[in-house]
């Protein structure tokens, strides 16, 4: 299944239409912050190259500020080796269905990213383009924040002698469906990323590799078509713009004395699908007469079962 096209919300605000160049301070503080995992990919190891940055580092800088400067992320740090983990312990590592694909990415390439995300993250808090409950993929943010709004919603309700529905739907292999194209078109649209920003966001997600590793051996290498990276930096951030709304679409009116009520939790929906479900956290809320009450919960199900034809047709 691939996320299709979808009308998307439209954003005329200031434009994040390049990415600043960073400073060895900068540079050297991130360094030191980020994850020091090591990648088979890497020309050294990354302790390694930690215990030399005194040395390293200006070259570092040159090379980090020319892939902002010229807005391309080089083919050399867009190549993923994916290891399978078996998910849990306990599970039969004899069956295929039990692993989850891990993404290993070079250290190098995590930094730029970091550079990139920092910048987009600004761009966003300045602008106030995420909803205010967003919680997937933000800072602040967390599982606990969800579930801290999604029970003080269901509280109010029953104060109010309301019906309360809660549904959760979730997306396979969600990262893997993303259209490159539709992505950049709603960074564009929705977001005000343009220009060499979106240019070097073009670089990022196109024309990736990846290879699986495996008891040591490697397969061929592979182009991807579709997709962000989930070992990336920035992968999970991009699937969020794609899929979260904008604020002013918040609240929809479905059925005369109803009321339903969306609130932006961790998106893994596709936008323009019905409307009750283009977020996979829903509350129905009705304080109408028991009968209206049934009838919004059957349009519910009515949109779940319509929702349910649509990804099959994909």
């Amino acid at each position: 299944m691939l996320i299709r096209h979808a009308a998307f919300s439209t954003y005329a605000g200031p434009q994040l239409t390049s990415l600043r160049e960073c400073s060895e301070d900068e540079i050297r503080t991130l360094l030191f912050k980020s994850p020091p995992k090591t990648c088979p990919l890497d020309p050294v190891p990354t302790d390694v190259l930690l215990q030399s940055v005194d040395i390293l580092l200006p070259f570092i800088c040159v090379m980090c500020n020319a892939s902002l400067r010229e807005s391309v992320l080089p083919s050399s740090q867009k190549t993923a080796i994916i290891t399978p983990v078996v998910k849990k312990p306990g599970l039969d590592p004899d069956e295929p269905q039990y692993y989850r694909p891990i993404s290993n990415l070079t250290f190098m390439s995590k930094i730029i990213e970091r550079l990139v995300t920092e910048q987009i993250q600004t761009h966003l808090k300045q602008c106030n383009l995420m909803p205010s409950v967003q919680s997937a993929y933000r800072k602040g943010h967390s599982t606990e924040t969800v579930l801290v709004k999604v029970i003080a919603d269901i509280i109010d309700a029953a104060d109010s002698q309301n019906v309360t529905l809660l549904g959760l739907l979730d997306m396979s292999a969600a990262f893997d469906t993303v259209d490159h194209e539709i992505l950049l078109s709603r960074l564009e649209t929705s977001y005000g990323i343009s220009g060499l920003a979106l240019q070097w966001l073009r670089s990022f997600i196109t024309d990736r590799t990846q290879k699986a590793a495996f008891a040591g051996t490697c397969s061929t290498l592979t182009t991807l078509l579709y997709g962000v990276s989930q070992g990336s930096v920035l992968g999970p951030l991009l699937f969020v713009f794609l899929l979260v709304f904008l604020p002013d679409a918040r609240n929809i009116s479905s059925c005369d004395g109803s009321l339903f009520f969306l609130r932006f939790y961790n998106s893994s929906l596709i936008s323009g699908l019905p409307c009750a479900f283009r977020n996979p956290s829903l509350l129905l809320c009705s304080s109408s007469s028991t009968k209206n009450r049934f009838c919004c919960l059957v349009n519910c199900l009515s949109e779940v079962f319509s929702l349910i034809l649509h990804i099959r047709q994909l």
